[in-house]
């Protein structure tokens, strides 16, 4: 902001400066420190790692949604196959997930959306067990199914 040369009353100059009511938009506003004296890339620094510490804390609330299925696939004789392939599709997008059965015939599928249907069934060695299905409808974010091979 540049001083004026003005002629007072009684003829004499003084220095002239616009009141605030005048020029409202050439002042200059308060500096944060470590807000507006950073460069383009501290400030996109800056912003990311606010962006990153939303997530972390939104991640605990997401977590709580998403289910589990998890289970055994056990032959006839109810014993544990390993080495079944089980297979769990998403009724909504139509995507395929695979889990290859520990020695004891465990598996588990992590990380499944609750508002989805999703279907699943087992092989081994060319035969197919019976479809089950995990409705969008049951609450539960752990979900326990025993698979069978005949």
């Amino acid at each position: 902001m540049s001083n004026r040369s003005a002629v007072g009353l009684g003829g004499v100059e003084r220095n002239w400066q616009p009141r605030k009511s005048e020029f409202p938009f050439h002042y200059k506003a308060a500096v944060v420190p470590g807000l507006c004296e950073n460069s383009g890339m501290e400030l996109l620094r800056n912003r990311l790692r606010l962006c990153a510490l939303g997530l972390l804390l939104a991640l605990p609330a997401m977590a709580q949604h998403m289910r589990t299925v998890q289970g055994s696939v056990l032959n006839g004789r109810q014993q544990p196959v390993a080495h079944a392939i089980v297979y769990l599709r998403n009724s909504r997008s139509r995507t395929v997930r695979t889990y290859i059965t520990s020695r004891n015939g465990r598996f588990v599928f992590h990380g499944l959306a609750p508002d989805v249907n999703y279907t699943l069934h087992a092989d081994y060695h060319g035969k197919r067990g019976g479809t089950r299905t995990v409705s969008a409808f049951d609450s539960q974010t752990r979900i326990h199914m025993d698979l069978k091979i005949p």
